[in-house]
Parts: structure tokens; C-alpha cells; sequence
């Protein structure tokens, strides 16, 4: 799934495919019309090499003043995946910001900005370490969400997340200081009763030893 340039492409050509396109979804309202669908020809009538997702849209106002002329805006997508309707293929690719979002965890939180090697091999190495690291804290990040109580979490952690980021997981539940106690024959971890996250990291250490395989 490509964004496509439409380079010198008219807007006008795109918007009358649109209007004569079967299976086009219309949304009419007072502002706009908005018709989206796929093609497998061009405005010109040549054969694609493979389906294009379009969205055009015929705006009548813009920022509260009504338009003299309507503006035509086009987008068109290249696509190779099939079990979607052109609606889900566009909102999808909008969501590509999510993505960037990890991209951003792997490149500043875990410090993979620049590979350290010239050797190809030892950059993929480090790459699949990178890989598992993220997984794990994700996975950690994850259970912290379901297992704390708030009530005994500093205010700046008692927002309402969907996810943490790693360098939140890191800080919070990685880099505690503890005491490290050896007695009745044991080994055993102190991280101290005024440690906010103390509780919360032994939740889910028990919900990792306690999950299957």
C-alpha cells in the first residue's frame, strides 16, 4: 500500500472516474462530497498494472467561507492487498503515524538511532537483540497497565494510557535501585517500602512466571 504522486494528473479527470465508477461509496454533506472507491483504470481509461484506492473530495467551503468555485482534492493509493474495502485501505494508511511512533521507541529509547558496525551481519545481530528487547519491554509495559493501582502511583504515572512507552517502562520499572539480601539460603531482592513502584514490579514479575510457556 503506496500513496501515489499525481504529478501532472488532472483533478477534474479523477473526479469524473469517480462519479462513474461502480461501488464508489458517496458521503454528502454541506460542506463536501466525498466519493471513495477502487479502480482499475486511469482517468484516461488505460489499463492499471494493479488496483488503485481513491478518495476525491469536492469541497464547497473552506475554513467557514464559501467557496466561488468547488476546490477538487484527490488521493490515490496503490494497493496489492486484497479482503479490504477502500475505506479501510485509506484509513490504514492514515494510521501510518502509529507506526512512527515505534519506529521512534526503537531509534531513541533503546539507542538504535545509528548502528554501531560497517559489517552488515553485525548490525543485523544487534538488530534481532534490539527486536527481542523491545518485545520484552512491550510485553512488561503492557502487564504494568492491567496490574497497577493508581492509588499507589506517583500523580505524573496515574494518567489513563493505552501503552507506555519504553522509556517510561525503563525508568519505572528497570532501573529501581534494590538491595540485593542473602539469607536462609536465598537470594532475594530489596527495593524498599517507600518505592512507589515496588508492588507494581512484583505484579508482574508474578504475572510472567505465571503465564504459560
Amino acid at each position: 500500500m503506496v500513496k501515489r504522486n499525481l504529478r501532472k494528473e488532472s483533478l477534474d479527470g479523477w473526479f469524473i472516474l469517480a462519479q462513474n465508477t461502480e461501488n464508489v461509496k458517496l458521503i454528502r454533506c454541506k460542506h463536501k462530497s466525498v466519493w471513495v472507491g477502487q479502480t482499475t483504470v486511469d482517468p484516461k481509461g488505460h489499463a492499471l498494472p494493479r488496483p488503485i484506492v481513491f478518495k476525491v473530495t469536492e469541497r464547497y467551503e473552506e475554513k467557514g467561507e464559501p467557496l466561488l468555485f468547488p476546490k477538487i482534492e484527490v488521493e490515490t493509493y496503490w494497493i496489492t492487498i486484497t479482503g479490504l474495502s477502500p475505506q479501510e485501505v485509506i484509513n490504514l494508511y492514515h494510521d501510518h503515524g502509529t507506526s512512527e511512533q515505534f519506529h521512534s521507541e526503537i531509534k531513541s529509547d533503546i539507542g538504535l538511532e545509528r548502528f554501531p558496525s560497517c559489517h552488515f551481519s553485525s548490525n543485523s545481530l544487534i538488530l534481532h537483540l534490539a527486536l527481542l528487547a523491545y518485545n520484552t519491554l512491550r510485553i512488561i509495559g503492557q502487564i504494568s497497565l492491567e496490574e497497577q493501582d493508581e492509588n499507589n502511583l506517583p500523580v505524573n504515572r496515574r494518567k489513563t494510557v493505552s501503552r507506555r512507552r519504553l522509556r517510561t517502562v525503563m525508568q519505572d520499572l528497570m532501573y529501581m535501585a534494590g538491595r540485593l539480601i542473602y539469607s536462609g539460603r536465598r537470594w532475594s531482592i530489596s527495593f524498599g517500602k517507600i518505592n512507589p513502584f515496588a508492588q507494581l514490579a512484583e505484579n508482574v514479575l508474578h504475572r510472567l512466571r505465571c503465564s504459560p510457556g
